[in-house]
């Protein structure tokens, strides 16, 4: 499957979460999803569009709202935030078909994501830190837990995502490459 295919397929199936999808349109459709964020990105700054208000200054600490960045794409303004919420629908329902096309439940997707966005306060806590050269955040076992569970489930994701396709059906459908 070619770059434009890929994007056609992740748009008209953005709300099936059946079947199987094959890693070149899972891999398209991510890389696809992160140029449209960057040129979302870059027209807000570019155009000076102001911030939305819709992740507060104040009143949401500011590592939840990098979990929401993260996990939902929803941003600080109004193209980078329109880009994310349009794109994770279509995101999400790829990589539980892509799940489905190595035979693992879609719930791994939802557990991926719940993870990021659980442990996002955590995990900037800690890029901050080593930012600042302060490694006694490290001294804390909970922060240290948190990332090697992260680390952990970060390389178990990127190896669901490039396993080859099982090889004909299975339980979720015939095969993409058939």
């Amino acid at each position: 499957m070619n770059f434009f295919t890929a994007i056609q397929t992740g748009i008209a199936r953005a709300l099936d979460f059946t079947g199987r999808s094959r890693r070149s349109e899972f891999w398209w459709f991510t890389l696809f999803s992160m140029l449209v964020v960057i040129v979302a990105i870059s027209l807000d700054r570019g155009l000076g569009l102001p911030a939305l208000g819709v992740m507060p200054e104040t009143g949401l600490p500011e590592t939840y709202q990098q979990s929401l960045f993260w996990v939902f794409r929803v941003g600080t303004h109004p193209t980078e935030t329109l880009a994310g919420l349009l794109l994770f629908i279509p995101l999400y329902s790829l990589m539980v078909r892509r799940l489905h096309d190595t035979g693992r439940s879609g719930y791994w997707a939802l557990l991926f994501y719940g993870l990021n966005f659980v442990s996002g306060p955590t995990i900037t806590r800690m890029m901050n830190a080593v930012e600042a050269e302060d490694m006694t955040v490290f001294n804390n076992q909970t922060v240290v837990v948190i990332l090697l569970v992260n680390v952990i489930a970060s390389v178990l994701y990127l190896v669901f995502m490039v396993k080859d396709s099982d090889k004909g059906p299975n339980r979720y459908g015939p095969s993409p490459k058939d």
